[in-house]
């Protein structure tokens, strides 16, 4: 943890920095020469030298664009004066707008300037051991004495020229061998040795080991770092005496740190990330906070006290500060709450939309842009500097797109990103402790929230006198987080409502984007605080020096003795313990002459006037004593007098509070019948009023129906275009509504009026395009010279006006009904908008010319005409063969494209085709290739961490894993939710079965020896930080569970939800065919003896071939295991929907039960037996249901004989054969007693037995 200590802070009026930037410039060129060679100072940076055993290459190529960035950024912000805070803030926020309204303490304020120059402010790291932070010394570490020998001249001999050659070949990867194998001929230690040395210092990069091959010795000579070991070899260079890491101290004058790092990075040529250091410290200060400058004070020294005591006793609201909300008119809150809020297209325009105030020159101008024309590539022109959040917003939707604005804000560095939200946790908190102090003041109150080690809990009623303001902590919300259970915890869920953001769910979709939460004190009381007021004539001149000025020597400051201009420079400092519980006369009395009259002896002469002034603050105060003395007992008298007065009028309110709540509850009593009744009566109103707005709908569609016809009756094409265009807009707002009937009754209305509008304007249209001899196909010559215009031009040219702008009116039916020609499934072209209904019209002549000349048999049907074609495919084949490489073998390029590779795994036009799909014992899963390509990925990830030495690390891989499994599902679930309209088809299936292949695979891999390592080790980890409960830790040790459980779990449901959603659709289908089967006239089907042969009934056909064609298309897109519970699952619903709709619902006589039969056993049946031996175990109801309805009489009379004996006797007689037994023994198992009954009741033409 980093601890900040303030010892100066100044404050100054507004002032450009130019006439002190030379020699600023100076004193930065010089920490930059001393740099390059020692030690720097101030904050502590440790620069970690990565051994070649377990680094990745620090070289990244092509920097020239970035430096040459860098450099135009750092010249961007040298234009212009420096700004001030204040200055930045001008056209920006001002402190009530980010909830900053309260003070600690009640005395009159003053004004002064702080940071007016930037050192003005000094900050030192303290660490956790006390030490402050200091630069000191710029000499150079000596490396300890290391004893380097020459190699011997045998090393260069022992070794063939031969050997050498493949040696160095291997060095360079000029082949495919991993290794070199070199034969020991004198088996010696001695000369093994020297050939591991003779390797080693000829080619480095290269380690040797010793093996047996055949009985003979060799030397393996292998690459220790693979192939990005050659990627830089001054890593090499790093001595293991010096140990791993270099630790320095950073002194900086108004840089913030990442700036500092970038400066450093560039110039040592390594990546900014190899630095390690805690927090980000002010641009604006220079920090080595230890001193912080308050200049151009106006207050008197009275004011100046007791601001600085308030200070030290109370302390300071610990709200966030300005710069948390950002510099510009757009506060960076604003943003964070849109991304919270999921409304991507506002966090789009607050960042690139134009905004007041001052900034660069290139940014008003991309911003001016954008506004203008929203093209990301027109606003990036206006940008020399791409890295800015701007750039880089504007980089990513010109990659992904404006439909994609998640993935195209995506590319903005995490960091970046989750500033936002962080700072809308920040305004959040600022105005809810604002509203808490204004409510509760300064003191601690049941209800409010204090940590016990890392957990908050509330204060309680009895312990709040435990606690000070200073324990109490406010939440920043979250989901982890509890809230004060006082107005405050309401008003944090009042500010999130009118924000439209769920307190209770605070999860985010993306998962970087949830807020867990956290706590912060209200009030913070510094430590070692000490002040002093000084005067300066020369606002150029520091009021203090710094480590570098203490290093070159310079004097301290001179200050003049007259107060022209003030400064309050607040130390912090370790102070003499005093004891508080007793009065130190004489510490207070010196303390007070010092400040008075300072160290200058030759002030001792206003002693004397001192003391004066002393005597007359005294006596005034006996006097105010005295007068307070002798009104304080009348007060008290009057104040006793009010309360008692007080106590009497609230026992009479409360006397007449207790008759009013009684008569309520007395009338509340007798009403609650009569609110019975009339919750009755508005439940038959609203049922009334559905219907009422039911028939009104189709009496409006009728009404539209026939305003078409009495327009096409009086020849009013247009108006009749217009009312049609009007009903299927109506149609497309009733598409969410649930009255299939009333949505089918519209649609086929638009269908009918649509088709006979079509046809009358499409031959109109066509005889139009006639007479202007339409297409013209010939050159421009011809047409010239051998088309006249048509005797009736203007009125030819009238009419086709008139027809196009009719058509145009019926291109909303046109689209509602017409479904969109779409490509083969493995050419994914991105879909296009629909082409308007007379341009169709108008391509149809040259759609026919182009199939005549480019299908079939025709010489203009030549495939060798495409090399043209061939050969720019070939040229991007060459390029990607150049650059595979590189992207394999280059960090930096390779991590960022793993970040694209999730994209480009999905988007890729055979990202659902599987590469097996014409190997049928292969493609058994049927896995599309973003799948496959997706695990793949995980699996060499797996290899390249399974070797690493601790658990922990291997830990941090598996949770990088396991986002990344989860970050594919989201997307895949993305993907599906756009295909959900069409659950049969390809595109879905492939989805499914993506999912069911990573479930699988997850599966195998959880019982694999590593991950169950993992497992184990995952299991220690949890045991020592308690972060899971002892049911998880008893399911991890004994292997109920594993690694990727939560993974499994997830895609698991969502293979269930799609697969349902598939069963659903079919079924609808099912039942839409079904229905003129269930309407079979079954008590009146000629009997079996009746007709020659037994055959299906016409009325199943469409029923049972929509079953038949369902089946056969998805065993044919989905994998073995999940067409299975498809097939079981419909199965299901379909034997449930043919006895509960059809077979309970209807009577049957002989003939009709043993259709019945037929249909089901000799049709239905068979439809499943290729999946299963016996179909009809999946069909029980209707199976038993048909063994019931067709039993001959003799047996059914006596089954119900039973069946009425064992509802009317409750115990049966020994003699007597149980109900049970008797369905057991027809083969019903399933239906129950009374189900049975029923079946029996539905047969007609029962003897008349008498009974």
């Amino acid at each position: 943890m980093e601890t900040v200590e303030m010892n100066s802070v100044s404050l100054k009026r507004p002032r450009s920095e130019d006439d002190v930037a030379s020699a600023d410039e100076i004193k930065r060129q010089k920490i930059l020469e001393k740099s390059k060679a020692g030690n720097d100072s101030g904050q502590s940076i440790e620069n970690i030298p990565e051994r070649p055993e377990d680094t990745k290459s620090e070289i990244i190529p092509n920097e020239e664009s970035e430096e040459q960035e860098e450099e135009e950024l750092e010249d961007s912000d040298e234009d212009g004066d420096p700004e001030s805070f204040a200055d930045m803030m001008k056209h920006g926020l001002t402190e009530s707008d980010v909830g900053i309204t309260k003070f600690v303490s009640s005395h009159k304020g003053f004004s002064g300037i702080l940071k007016e120059r930037y050192s003005d402010f000094v900050v030192h790291e303290i660490g956790k051991d006390g030490r402050v932070s200091h630069l000191d010394d710029f000499s150079v570490p000596v490396d300890d004495e290391v004893n380097f020998e020459d190699p011997s001249e045998e090393t260069f001999t022992v070794l063939s020229d031969e050997d050498k050659q493949r040696l160095e070949e291997l060095q360079l990867f000029k082949n495919k061998e991993t290794s070199v194998a070199i034969e020991v001929i004198e088996d010696t230690k001695e000369k093994r040795t020297i050939i591991h040395q003779a390797v080693k210092s000829l080619f480095p990069g290269l380690e040797t080991k010793t093996e047996d091959r055949d009985g003979k010795k060799y030397i393996i000579a292998y690459h220790a770092a693979g192939k990005k070991a050659l990627a830089n070899p001054r890593k090499h260079s790093w001595p293991k005496s010096r140990g791993s890491y270099c630790h320095f101290v950073l002194y900086k004058e108004n840089k913030d740190t990442m700036d500092a790092i970038n400066v450093l990075s560039k110039f040592l040529r390594v990546k900014p990330n190899i630095f390690s250091y805690m927090g980000t410290k002010d641009k604006r200060a220079i920090t080595v906070q230890e001193i912080a400058v308050l200049r151009n004070i106006t207050g008197t020294d009275d004011q100046i006290e007791q601001a600085m005591h308030s200070l030290r006793e109370i302390g300071f609201i610990n709200y966030y500060g300005m710069q948390r909300f950002g510099t510009t008119a757009v506060p960076t809150y604003q943003i964070g709450r849109a991304i919270l809020q999921n409304n991507w297209n506002e966090v789009m325009d607050l960042i690139l939309k134009p905004r007041p105030g001052a900034e660069k020159g290139y940014l008003v101008k991309c911003r001016e842009e954008w506004a203008k024309t929203k093209d990301p590539a027109a606003a990036l022109k206006k940008l020399p500097v791409k890295r800015c959040v701007e750039g880089q917003l504007l980089r990513g939707l010109l990659k992904y797109g404006m439909k994609n604005i998640i993935s195209a804000f995506g590319i903005i560095p995490r960091n970046n990103r989750l500033m936002y939200i962080h700072s809308y946790q920040s305004y959040v908190w600022n105005n809810m402790v604002s509203k808490r102090i204004e409510e509760y003041g300064l003191r601690a109150v049941p209800g409010d929230l204090i940590l016990k080690g890392a957990t908050a809990v509330h204060i309680e009623e009895g312990d709040v006198d435990n606690y000070t303001i200073h324990d109490v902590v406010m939440p920043l919300p979250g989901f982890d987080v509890i809230y004060p259970k006082h107005k405050i915890g309401e008003a944090y869920k009042e500010m999130l409502v009118a924000d439209n953001l769920d307190i209770n769910n605070m999860r985010h979709k993306i998962r970087d984007y949830s807020l867990s939460g956290a706590y912060r004190k209200i009030i913070i009381r510094p430590q070692n605080v000490n002040w002093e007021v000084v005067a300066y004539d020369d606002p150029k001149i520091p009021l203090f020096t710094t480590d570098l000025d203490k290093l070159e020597g310079k004097p301290l400051p001179v200050l003049p003795t007259e107060k022209e201009n003030m400064a309050s420079t607040t130390i912090e400092k370790k102070e003499v313990t005093r004891d508080l519980d007793h009065c130190d006369i004489p510490y207070y009395v010196s303390e007070f002459v010092e400040r008075e009259l300072g160290n200058d002896y030759d002030s001792l002469g206003k002693l004397d006037s001192l003391i004066e002034k002393l005597s007359e603050n005294k006596k005034h105060l006996e006097e105010q004593v005295l007068t307070v003395s002798s009104e304080v007992p009348k007060r008290i008298q009057n104040a006793l007098k009010n309360a008692e007065d007080s106590k009497k009028s609230l026992s009479q309110l409360l006397e007449e509070e207790t008759v009013l709540s009684e008569s309520i509850s007395s009338h509340l009593l007798k009403a609650q019948p009569w609110m019975e009744e009339l919750d009755v009566v508005i439940g038959q109103v609203e049922e009334i009023e559905r219907h009422l707005a039911y028939l009104k709908w189709i009496s409006r569609i009728e009404e539209l129906s026939d305003s078409i016809q009495q327009y096409l009756m009086t020849n009013n094409v247009p108006e009749a275009a217009s009312t049609l265009a009007f009903m299927a807009e109506l149609d497309i707002k009733l598409q969410e509504s649930s009255c299939s009937h009333l949505l089918a009754f519209i649609r086929s209305t638009v269908k009918f009026w649509h088709k006979i509008l079509k046809d009358k304007l499409t031959s109109d249209f066509e005889e139009v395009l006639t007479q202007l001899r339409w297409p013209f196909v010939g050159p421009p010559q011809s047409q010239a010279f051998g088309l006249a215009a048509p005797a009736n031009a203007p009125e030819v040219y009238n009419n086709l006006e008139t027809l196009f702008c009719q058509l145009l009116k019926l291109q909303t039916s046109d689209e509602l009904l017409t479904k969109p020609k779409q490509l083969p499934e493995k050419y994914p072209l991105p879909p296009s908008p629909p082409v308007v209904l007379p341009i169709q019209i108008m391509l149809n002549p040259l759609q026919k010319r182009f199939k005549y000349h480019f299908t079939g048999n025709k010489q203009t049907n030549v495939l060798n005409k495409l090399e043209f074609s061939r050969a720019l495919v070939m040229l991007i084949l060459e390029k990607l063969a150049a650059d595979i490489p590189c992207l394999l073998y280059d960090d930096t390029l390779f991590c960022h494209l793993v970040d694209e590779k999730m994209d480009s795994m999905l988007s890729s036009e055979a990202a659902w085709i599987s590469q097996y799909k014409d190997i049928t014992d292969v493609d058994e899963m049927k896995v599309p290739d973003c799948a496959e390509t997706f695990m793949t990925l995980l699996l060499v990830i797996t290899d390249r961490y399974k070797n690493l030495p601790t658990a922990s690390r291997k830990l941090q891989f598996l949770g990088l894993q396991k986002e990344l499994i989860d970050d594919f599902r989201i997307r895949l679930t993305q993907v599906m939710k756009e295909e959900t309209r069409a659950s049969l088809g390809f595109r879905y299936c492939a989805i499914l079965n993506a999912v069911n292949y990573i479930a699988t695979v997850l599966a195998d891999w959880a019982d694999n020896v590593f991950f169950l390592q993992l497992q184990q080790a995952e299991l220690e980890v949890c045991a020592e930080s308690d972060t899971v409960s002892q049911l998880q830790l008893g399911q991890l040790a004994s292997m109920e569970s594993s690694v990727f459980d939560d993974m499994i779990n997830l895609l698991e449901r969502l293979k269930h939800d799609m697969l349902t959603r598939q069963v659903d659709h079919v079924f609808r289908e099912v039942k839409d065919a079904a229905k003129l089967y269930k309407k079979e006239r079954w008590l009146s089907l000629p009997s079996q003896a009746e007709q020659a042969v037994m055959s299906l009934s016409s009325t199943a056909c469409p029923m049972l071939q929509t079953l038949r064609d369902r089946l056969l298309q998805l065993e044919q897109q989905l994998c073995h295991s999940l067409f299975k519970i498809f097939w079981q699952m419909l199965a299901e619903k379909v034997d449930l929907y043919i006895y509960q709709e059809i077979i309970m619902a209807n009577h049957f006589n002989e003939g009709g039960a043993a259709q019945l039969q037929f249909d089901m056993s000799r049709n239905l049946f068979p439809l499943f037996s290729h999946y299963c031996k016996r179909p009809e175990n999946y069909f029980k109801h209707i199976k038993e249901a048909c063994i019931i309805l067709n039993l001959n009489i003799g047996s059914a009379l006596l089954l119900k004989d039973v069946l009425q004996s064992a509802s009317e006797n409750e115990s049966l007689k020994p003699s007597q054969p149980s109900a049970t037994a008797a369905l057991n023994e027809l083969g019903v198992y399933k239906l129950a007693q009374r189900d049975v009954e029923i079946l029996l009741n539905l047969r007609a033409s029962w003897p008349n037995t008498g009974k």
